[in-house]
């Protein structure tokens, strides 16, 4: 699991057109991974991404002006894997 804090993104100038700073909200993400070794250097295995589906939040000045805000949804994954 990991927890990524609040940061400001990019700094608000008026000859610009944005009159605040935009700041990416805070979001906690959750993967997994599981894998078992077949033969030596052959290994199974599957994963899964985003599983708390956590959006991508942005917001201008305060949180209450939101900026935009991105859903990418669960991604899960499996395969076989080989070291030669």
């Amino acid at each position: 699991m990991a927890c990524r804090t609040g940061y400001i993104e990019n700094v608000g100038s008026p000859a610009q057109g944005t009159a605040g700073d935009i700041y990416e909200a805070g979001r906690t993400g959750l993967d997994a991974r599981l894998g078992y070794q077949l033969l030596e250097g052959v290994e199974v295995f599957g994963s899964v991404s985003n599983i708390a589906d956590a959006p991508l939040a942005y917001y201008q000045t305060t949180r209450r002006q939101k900026y935009s805000r991105e859903t990418y949804g669960i991604n899960a994954d499996f395969g076989v894997s080989a070291r030669f």
